[in-house]
């Protein structure tokens, strides 16, 4: 070695030579200096680094000048000796100084150097050569890197690089020396490290390789138990993928862990512990798509399942791959520039000095098939780019992605994984749950299979099940809510369990540490998805916490405030990241609806709340849907009126939450005025007690600040809905006080709306020459508002009083009169009710031609419309219609379909002479037994066979059981 030449030493404490002599004077600051400047050699490193490096957040006022003053010694210390031609070492240049250094004079260089040719010698197989040169590149640390400045400011970041390269050259090492057959020479080496160094999962799958690798599988065992200790006690989680599969390996003797030199390192599948529950349709689904694209990304919310999909998906497939089946955890990855290090790793291959790992992943994958899943892909910037280039060049490579948003790829085929279904198909519809484990839907199924693992003495009766099938639903079927409400199974019953569920979500979460971190609470998993959104897209997803059921993009724009084409993109970046989902029913504008599911609605909640931005969204959220009620409501009686049920009804759950929050927090009388205007789309879709405790609760909650007029709209809506419920007392008192409240302000058109009212609930309480001096009445102040369609309606009435009293001539006439008014100017349930009245007066006639005609047009009307007391009512007149006939067991059937379908709604008309007792009759016509089998038969329709029956020509065979019938 010359005298004058120099050495820098980081890799251990700092050391500076000169001759084989160290020249490096003491001070911990100075020698700071210099480590900074060693550890960026050749690069332009400012005065500030070098001050925040030295000193941290407090540097003294002379630091400037202390600064100069170290750079002034350094280079005395490193000139002394120089030969006088020999450049400065240490310059200056603008705001920051510049060390040149030789790369043989740094160790840490030599140490890169020789690593690199190491590699280069392992990836060729040349493993003595490896072994010798990965040992020289050891040798170049003393311990650990600068350990005398351990502690000061830029210590802790500054070396962190360097212990990193000393565990790749040890991995590397250590392989080289177990190819050569020399592994028992690694063992105390890496065990060294790995005591060290404990939490580090890649040391301690190396040792436990190597300790397999020369017949020591006990102690390996030993090492994977330490190490899973090691974290639960410091992390409080279990060892990850990896190190679990391995673990299995050792257990169960994996002849792959003593594989002889040379051997290419295996990466397994992740194993799952537990049972792969109702996913059939989709891993059928997918081994197609699989075979036909060669990109396939699996896209839905957080905890949908993704993962454990396309493992089972590609376990499954393996043989077709030749068992080349790879899985790559990508959620520690940000940028795309670190993904092939990762896949090249998963391969089980190694970077070589002189490649990068993309050369080494398109070499690796150019040749052969190959399925590589990429498991959490959505926070990865870039990562389409790569994906497309590396298909590209390797024509036999597939990719399976998991991601929470579409890489939007050339090529990419996505399948969205959402929850789990919530009802078991059967030949005749959704079977109970309560009919045996083969009927359970997979969502409850999995809820059962699991808690089961936790708990095997749990039995379930079948009040339990349906509350499993409740908790489903509540979490929308997502298989990670379920398993961690199952894991509550052994403590709550499933009703306590359901309780709980809706008071938070923190029930939500799980000790279990085989799980990511981000997967161990519902609420984590929200928080890794919120996380990766922008924060114009966080205001959004909190906003539209406020909509209860589906949306419209307008709709979403108008309650936010947003500009529509702005929150058009912001939309779609929420459905690509599965935190928006598609509404499956279509809006009456034919818009596309979405919603959030009802976990991550809460979870927006939560964040809303937070945000101190409630308050404001529920205002304008109220606004828009009580204005939106207010319009349907005024619809409802006129021709537009189907339509405007169908949007009222698409919008119930955010219309009645907009107008509780009215009667709250605003205009209480607004609220009662625009609710009682509601009545008919309660009626029309058959939700009359629904509409009824709701319209309650809104006067309730108004007390005494409600106004007179709002007292009198409400009990009007009232009395119609307790009307249409046969609770005519009780609808008589209604329309009573309204009729009172209504002279008391003298509004002429409430007073005629109530005595008409009036009219119809004293026929049907028996008071009948009461009741038509009320229609007359109404018909008389109609008539004086000049209200057509009112007046109209009142001959109606009088018309259904004639024929209840036996007058059907004169009955006939009126309904006539009535009708040529009505078909110009009124609502289709008014038309048809009439048609319906008069058919039922021909029939009462005997004129059966005339009445067929106008009982199929009315009921034609009601079932079109969806107008379940309509429909329930002419199904009582068609089977009034089949006994004139002589056809009893046409009648019996549908008088029994008219009873089970609506037994509490007798529609109001249906009286008296207006329907005979059918079933009393067909008893008097049918053997006893033939009269219970029709009529259990006609109790196991539903209302659309009722109604096919009923307009058909032809009497039907016998249909089969019953499906559960949901009114809208």
């Amino acid at each position: 070695m010359a005298e004058d030449s120099l050495e820098f030493r980081v890799l251990g404490p700092l050391d500076v030579r000169r001759g084989g002599r160290s020249v490096a004077p003491a001070g911990v600051r100075r020698r700071s200096l210099l480590a900074m400047l060693l550890l960026e050699a050749g690069q332009l490193v400012p005065v500030e680094r070098l001050i925040d490096g030295i000193w941290g957040y407090q540097p003294p006022s002379t630091a400037i000048g202390l600064v100069h003053t170290y750079v002034s010694l350094w280079r005395r210390v490193l000139g002394e000796g120089a030969s006088p031609d020999e450049p400065e070492r240490l310059v200056r240049e603008g705001h920051g100084y510049r060390l040149i250094v030789r790369a043989q004079e740094l160790d840490v260089a030599t140490a890169r150097e020789l690593t690199d040719l190491g590699r280069t010698a392992l990836s060729a197989r040349d493993n003595v050569r490896a072994a010798a040169l990965l040992t020289d590149a050891l040798g170049q640390w003393r311990g650990a890197p600068l350990a005398d400045l351990a502690g000061e400011p830029f210590h802790s970041s500054a070396v962190h690089g360097l212990l990193d390269l000393r565990r790749t050259v040890l991995l590397d090492w250590a392989t080289a020396l177990v190819n050569c057959g020399r592994g028992h020479e690694a063992v105390e080496p890496l065990t060294s490290a790995l005591d060290g160094d404990p939490l580090q999962e890649e040391l301690a799958e190396a040792l436990v390789r190597t300790l397999c690798h020369v017949g020591r599988p006990s102690e390996a065992l030993d090492v994977l138990d330490r190490t899973r200790t090691a974290l639960a006690d410091a992390l409080g989680v279990d060892p990850g993928e990896r190190l679990r599969a391995l673990h299995l390996q050792v257990l169960r003797q994996d002849p792959a862990l003593t594989a002889p030199a040379d051997s290419r390192v295996d990466v397994p599948l992740p194993l799952a512990s537990d049972s792969f529950v109702g996913r059939e349709a989709a891993m059928a689904d997918l081994a197609k798509l699989l075979h036909s694209h060669r990109l396939v990304t699996l896209t839905g919310p957080g905890g949908s399942g993704k993962t454990r999909l396309a493992v089972e998906l590609a376990a499954d497939q393996r043989d077709s791959f030749g068992g080349a089946v790879r899985f790559v955890d990508a959620s520690p990855i940000t940028e795309a520039g670190a993904l092939p290090a990762r896949v090249v790793s998963a391969l089980g291959a190694r970077v070589p000095g002189g490649q990068t790992a993309w050369q080494v992943l398109v070499s690796a994958t150019a040749d052969h098939p190959h399925l590589l899943i990429l498991d959490n892909c959505e926070q990865i910037a870039g990562a389409a780019n790569l994906v497309t280039e590396l298909l590209t060049l390797s024509p036999q490579l597939r990719f399976l992605v998991t991601s929470r948003e579409p890489l939007h790829a050339r090529g990419e085929q996505r399948y969205p994984v959402g929850g789990l279904a919530l009802h078991t198909p059967g030949p005749q519809g959704p079977q109970d749950v309560t009919e045996g484990a083969a009927a359970y839907p997979p969502a409850v199924r999995l809820f059962v299979d699991r808690s089961a693992a936790i708990d095997p003495g749990l039995t379930y009766a079948g009040n339990d099940l349906e509350d499993i099938a409740e908790i489903c639903r509540r979490l929308d079927g997502l298989p990670l809510a379920i398993e961690l409400a199952a894991g509550w199974a052994g403590l709550l019953p499933p009703r306590q369990l359901l309780v709980a569920l809706n008071e938070t979500l923190d029930v939500l979460t799980t000790a279990d540490g085989g799980r990511p971190a981000r997967q161990r609470t519902l609420r984590a998993t929200m928080d890794w998805s919120y996380s990766l959104l922008d924060e114009p897209t966080q205001r959004v997803f909190r906003g539209l916490s406020v909509l209860r059921g589906g949306f419209t993009a307008r709709i979403a724009a108008a309650v936010l405030d947003e500009p529509l084409n702005g929150l058009l993109l912001v939309l779609r970046s929420l459905r690509d990241k599965g935190l928006l989902d598609l509404d499956t029913r279509v809006g009456s504008d034919a818009e596309r609806r979405y919603r959030l599911l009802m976990t991550v609605r809460e979870y927006a909640q939560e964040r809303l709340v937070a945000q101190n931005e409630q308050s404001e969204a529920l205002a304008r959220h109220a606004d828009f849907f009580v204005s939106l009620a207010d319009t349907g409501g005024r619809q409802l009686g006129g021709p537009g009126q189907t339509a405007a049920a169908d949007r009222l009804g698409a919008h119930h759950d955010d219309i009645a939450a907009g107008l509780r929050w009215m009667a709250t927090n605003a205009d209480a009388d607004r609220a009662l005025d625009v609710a009682a205007s509601l009545w008919r789309s309660w009626h029309l879709r058959s939700h009359l007690d629904e509409g009824r405790r709701f319209v309650q609760e809104l006067v309730d909650i108004a007390g005494p600040r409600a106004a007179t007029r709002s007292r009198a709209r409400t009990d009007l809506c009232l009395g119609n809905l307790t009307y249409w419920q046969t609770r005519y007392e009780q609808a008589l008192e209604y329309y009573t006080r309204a009729a009172a409240h209504f002279r008391e302000l003298d509004d002429a058109a409430g007073l005629a709306e109530a005595t008409y009212d009036q009219g119809f609930a004293l026929h049907l309480v028996g008071r009948t020459a009461e009741g038509q001096a009320c229609l007359e009445e109404a018909r008389e102040r109609y008539r004086s508002l000049k209200d057509a369609v009112g007046e109209a309606n009142a001959v109606a009435g009088l018309a259904f009083g004639l024929c209840n009293l036996g007058h059907l001539d004169e009955a006939a006439e009126l309904a006539e009169d009535s009708l040529t008014v009505l078909r110009e100017q009124a609502d289709s349930f008014s038309i048809a009710n009439t048609v319906g009245l008069l058919g039922m007066v021909r029939r009462a006639q005997d004129d059966l031609e005339r009445a067929e005609p106008l009982l199929r047009e009315a009921l034609t009307t009601h079932a079109a419309a969806n107008h379940s007391t309509g429909v329930v009512w002419m199904l009582r007149g068609f089977a009034a219609l089949a006994l004139a006939r002589n056809e009893p067991r046409r009648a019996l059937r549908l008088a029994a379909a008219a009873d089970v379908l609506d037994p509490d709604q007798q529609g109001g008309f249906i009286t008296g002479v207006t329907e005979p007792d059918v079933l009393t009759a067909a008893r008097r016509l049918l053997p006893a037994a033939e009269v219970q089998r029709l009529w259990k038969a006609g109790h196991s329709i539903s209302m659309d066979e009722a109604v096919r029956e009923a307009l058909s020509d032809d009497q039907p065979a016998h249909s089969g059981p019953r499906r559960d019938q949901t009114l809208l």
